[in-house]
């Protein structure tokens, strides 16, 4: 019943907040799967994505991450978590910054994100400028 999806998901965020990930992940899992509602879906994701990534399983993070922006444009902080994950990790530095050009164009941030992700483009552009000229 979708009603209880709600309800579904604060117990999942109850379980993380009391530090059982494993619980947790797996109710997001399951939530992931067979939510009917969009916004529902998008919350486990973004759950799941904040438990894989705090597990140290960053390629796994990255990929729920992707998943998450597919399901909600204007998650910016799925699109700072991809941005950071293709800069540090895969040294994918031209993708990472069209991420954060995309951050930057297409939401209402507030002026500490504009900062961080204004920073975070030129810093790659920085990272790509030097590759292109050594």
């Amino acid at each position: 019943h979708t009603d209880d999806e709600g309800e579904i998901l604060g117990v999942a965020r109850l379980f993380e907040k009391f530090g059982d990930l494993d619980m947790a992940r797996q109710i997001y899992q399951e939530l992931q799967t067979a939510s009917v509602r969009p916004v529902i879906t998008s919350q486990a994701v973004k759950g799941l994505a904040v438990i894989t990534k705090k597990k140290k399983l960053h390629n796994e993070a990255s990929e729920l991450w992707e998943q998450l922006v597919h399901l909600n444009q204007n998650d910016h902080k799925a699109i700072r978590e991809l941005s950071i994950h293709l800069e540090h990790r895969e040294k994918n530095f031209v993708k990472a910054l069209q991420y954060v050009k995309k951050a930057l164009e297409s939401f209402q941030l507030t002026d500490a994100q504009v900062l961080d992700f204004s920073k975070r483009m030129n810093r790659l552009q920085k990272k790509i400028y030097s590759l292109d000229n050594s």
